[in-house]
């Protein structure tokens, strides 16, 4: 989950962009990445399945 600032979001060959607020699901297997804006900081929440 996006807690604070703006991005993009890298899936599958996509540009997502994300902003606070934002969940993003992925799956295992993916090709993913997020990096923020270059005008501020990005503040993100991950969360992992534990097996």
């Amino acid at each position: 989950m996006t807690l604070s600032g703006n991005g993009v979001m890298k899936m599958n060959g996509k540009s997502i962009p994300v902003k606070p607020g934002n969940a993003i699901l992925t799956r295992p297997g993916s090709s993913h990445g997020i990096a923020p804006n270059s005008d501020n900081d990005l503040v993100i929440l991950i969360v992992y399945e534990k097996k």
